[in-house]
């Protein structure tokens, strides 16, 4: 790893560090915060994230809920991956064992290497009494780099189809700063704000996630999409 490299993760890790420990107010699930980068033919990757989400409302935060997760994005053409994902979330001061599971799958398509792609996950939650709660995220994401192959910053509008009884369809802005190797692996933070569309109040929701990701690639970890 050289230097540059070295220095743009420590400066994520400490964004990372501050903005979480200083935030830890943070309902709905954003999803993971991602790159526009895919994984290539034979590919894969495999990123843990931890998120804390909190609903705001007249400028003061509500932590809601914690949010342990687990995505693998599989490559299955050069510019095509599916990509499936764990969360595990639970009431803020609650045990996690009394939490419920969010599970999504579907494909992602790049449309210009390393820089956009088209996803279309689909989701459920499950393991609660009464959670029952389809859900359908298109998603862009736009990757714009800081620092080639090292640090890049991504931005990810997405609109969430809910499906469920008294829900609403919400409105989602990510932004993911990440740092490393990025062609192999790297730290990702996150930030997303969500809005419900025909909501009576007037808050909305917000999501910080700190992450890492590792890829497997047919190359010699290069990609090749």
């Amino acid at each position: 790893m050289n230097l540059t490299a070295i220095r743009s993760f420590k400066l994520v890790l400490l964004i990372s560090i501050i903005l979480v420990t200083t935030t830890v107010s943070q309902a709905q699930l954003f999803g993971f915060s991602q790159s526009a980068r895919v994984s290539g033919e034979g590919g894969w990757e495999i990123a843990p994230q931890f998120a804390s989400f909190s609903y705001i409302n007249d400028g003061s935060s509500t932590s809601v809920l914690k949010i342990l997760g687990l995505a693998n994005s599989i490559g299955v053409s050069t510019n095509t991956d599916i990509r499936i994902s764990y969360e595990r979330y639970w009431i803020n001061g609650g045990e996690i064992s009394e939490g419920g599971n969010f599970l999504m799958f579907g494909p992602k398509f790049s449309m210009k290497k390393d820089r956009s792609v088209f996803s279309l996950p689909i989701g459920n939650t499950f393991g609660n009494e009464g959670d029952d709660a389809w859900q359908i995220h298109p998603s862009f994401i736009f990757t714009f780099p800081l620092i080639k192959d090292q640090m890049d910053l991504s931005v990810e509008p997405k609109y969430i189809l809910t499906f469920c009884e008294d829900c609403n369809d919400l409105f989602a802005f990510n932004f993911g700063l990440s740092a490393g190797e990025l062609n192999k692996w790297g730290l990702r933070f996150g930030y997303g704000l969500m809005y419900g569309l025909g909501d009576a109040n007037e808050g909305h929701y917000s999501q910080l996630s700190l992450g890492f990701f590792y890829k497997i690639t047919k190359n010699n970890n290069e990609i090749t999409d």
